[in-house]
């Protein structure tokens, strides 16, 4: 037995290395794999928190890039429309649109609110809106005391297209709620203006809420040098447009022609399809050679807090209650 065992099978030097070789390249091969494994794991998970990051961004809220404007995502099937496919196609060409479907202040140039403009601020807000929109800005100014604290939305310009010579067509949507409204009455309130470009003196046109019981709305102009100390270089004109209706959207266009000649420049307004200020000849450019649009509550007294909602305010080439005529 002792024979037998000692016969047992011996492996030769040469040979017991190569399978020590084997084994290393074994162990060698099988790290390797883990490594792999380990790193494709990683990146999997990687993979997933960022697609979980954007999901859980997209289900909540946005916010905007001016202002710090909070507002929530638009409901599935709500997506944003074009600006030309929430107006009239009798409107012709939308050669800008002020409204805020992108949740945010985007189509405008600049909002004043707090700050030096006083206790005031400009909201994106999901109601009251006009049919057809998701979005409208809500403008409050509270005035304490205070008759020049504002809240103001500017448009470039070139949005505006308020060049010499340039005629066209300007719409929007306010809404202006009897409470607080009613109760905080008004003073003689600029609700939107076409400012000159050196914004020295009185804008050149404006839209007025007037006080009065109902209050009336006003197109108010006044032609003054920017350049000389703001003196007259026109008439100061001021016609009645009729009425404010309280807790309803209120329609308005004008029709303006942009220059220094009164033979030349005019206006025209329509208030809710009425023809209000049938065309007019006037001169509608002062010394600065041109007008930016501003939307605002400005001035509006030193009583109680005053709130307007605005919305749908663009620049387009024809009107509808102009016959077809640009």
């Amino acid at each position: 037995m002792l024979l037998i065992g000692l016969a047992s099978p011996v492996i030769k030097t040469g040979q017991h290395r190569g399978v020590l070789d084997r084994c290393r390249l074994e162990q060698e091969r099988r790290k390797n794999l883990r490594k792999i494994f380990s790193a494709t794991v990683w990146f999997s998970l990687l993979g997933l928190i960022l697609l979980l990051g954007i999901s859980l961004t997209s289900c909540g809220e946005t916010q905007s890039a001016s202002n710090n404007t909070k507002v929530k995502a638009q409901p599935k099937g709500q997506e944003q429309q074009s600006s030309s496919s929430l107006y009239s196609q009798e409107d012709g060409n939308i050669l800008w649109s002020g409204n805020f479907e992108t949740g945010n202040f985007s189509d405008w140039k600049e909002v004043h609110q707090g700050g030096k403009w006083g206790n005031s601020s400009a909201t994106i807000v999901t109601s009251p809106v006009p049919p057809g929109f998701h979005y409208s800005v809500k403008l409050e100014v509270i005035p304490n005391g205070h008759k020049n604290n504002r809240v103001e939305l500017t448009a470039s310009q070139k949005a505006t297209g308020g060049y010499d010579g340039q005629e066209w067509y300007y719409s929007w949507l306010f809404y202006a709620p009897s409470n607080p409204d009613a109760t905080s009455g008004w003073a003689q309130t600029n609700i939107t203006q076409w400012m000159d470009l050196l914004y020295q003196c009185s804008p050149p046109e404006q839209i007025d809420i007037m006080p009065g019981n109902p209050p009336h709305l006003d197109f108010h102009s006044e032609l003054r040098d920017n350049s000389n100390g703001c003196a007259h270089i026109g008439p100061t004109q001021d016609w009645d447009l009729g009425s404010m209706e309280y807790d309803k959207w209120n329609d308005i266009t004008v029709h303006l022609k942009f220059s220094a000649d009164p033979a030349v420049g005019f206006a025209e307004i329509w208030v809710n399809g009425n023809n209000v200020l049938p065309l007019t000849h006037m001169r509608t450019l002062d010394t600065s050679g041109g007008v930016y649009m501003e939307q605002a509550i400005y001035h509006p007294g030193e009583g109680g807090p005053h709130i307007l909602y605005l919305d749908g305010t663009r620049r387009h080439d024809k009107y509808s209650g102009a016959n077809g005529n640009t």
